[in-house]
């Protein structure tokens, strides 16, 4: 677990992996130079349970970071990670170590489900996406998200493939989860919704601040993994779509005023490999190829995209009303 200042939060974090149904595990927390109340809460729990390992960073380094130092460090034969405002089922690694051992699976991968309120949790066993895919397709595996809380990995694999996050940037969950879903050897599922992620107006990515254009280093990231694992022409199709739909989400959510500078980074990403991709009638959303038609020139493209602009500010606006009146 990676903390920094989730002193609010933190406490139901923690009581829930110590609540676990499987009790053989260590349990490392790197507090990323909190300034809050949140060392003072961790200490509390130490103290009370010998499992827990405390590592307390004089700075911030960031979310990467710390749990790059915690791989160094786990002792474990299998890894797990979680944010220090989230919360596990009380059975995930029950279920998790169960299905991997039984696999002998390298990963193994369970769903999610999101909330805001504590006390609206269900704890009840739901299924989720996972019941339809198969673990083997590995495509189908990549469209799913990257968080690092959705999975449990042998650390030996960790090892082996140098798996590490993205220091210093936003989304760093995303270039080992294509490490992870291209080049493991066996991933087994849990189709059940495992872990709770919460939702808080102050995270990083519901911001629109420029964090928001690290997308495109991370997916540079991406795209250099597959040109050095010669993986292109496997996943290369992918991995346009991602990037195109990437980069249209960053500049449609991202300030105004960076907008400019977003259009540069585009600009000096776009190849004639994209400008094919959105030609043909492969996998792409919608918003994402009217974007790049509109910026092709396109002047149907262009209303279109002005159209969907505009009923979205009036709907915005009028849930305003609706909630103020």
């Amino acid at each position: 677990m990676a903390t920094y200042n989730v002193a609010p939060y933190v406490a139901a974090s923690v009581e829930s992996v110590l609540s676990q149904s499987f009790t053989d595990f260590e349990f490392i927390i790197v507090d990323d130079g909190s300034t809050d109340n949140t060392r003072k809460i961790l200490q509390h729990y130490a103290d009370q349970d010998t499992r827990i390992r405390l590592v307390f960073k004089s700075q911030n380094g960031g979310l990467a970071a710390a749990r790059n130092d915690a791989i160094v460090i786990a002792r474990g034969d299998w890894v797990t990670f979680l944010d220090g405002d989230d919360i596990f089922r009380k059975d995930m690694l029950e279920k998790a170590v169960s299905a991997g051992q039984a696999a002998d699976a390298d990963m193994v991968l369970w769903d999610f489900t999101t909330f805001s309120d504590e006390t609206a949790i269900s704890t009840s066993s739901t299924s989720s996406r996972l019941a339809t895919i198969d673990g083997d397709d590995r495509s189908a595996l990549l469209a799913l998200p990257a968080f690092a809380w959705t999975r449990l990995i042998r650390r030996d694999a960790l090892l082996q493939h140098k798996i590490q996050f993205a220091n210093g940037l936003t989304y760093q969950d995303v270039p080992p989860h294509w490490v992870q879903m291209t080049a493991l050897n066996k991933i087994a599922l849990v189709s059940e919704r495992l872990v709770f992620y919460r939702q808080q107006p102050n995270a990083t990515t519901a911001k629109t601040s420029w964090k928001r254009a690290d997308y495109f280093h991370i997916l540079d990231q991406v795209a250099e993994y597959l040109r050095t694992s010669g993986l292109e022409q496997v996943y290369g199709d992918i991995l346009v779509q991602r990037q195109l739909e990437a980069w249209a989400g960053v500049y449609d959510i991202i300030d105004p005023d960076l907008k400019p500078r977003v259009l540069d980074m585009i600009t000096n990403r776009y190849s004639a490999t994209h400008t094919e991709y959105i030609r043909s009638n492969k996998p792409l959303r919608w918003r994402a190829r009217t974007f790049f038609k509109a910026l092709n020139g396109q002047t149907s493209a262009k209303l279109a995209l002005a159209l969907w602009t505009n009923t979205r500010q009036l709907y915005r606006w009028l849930s305003k009303i609706a909630v103020t009146a």
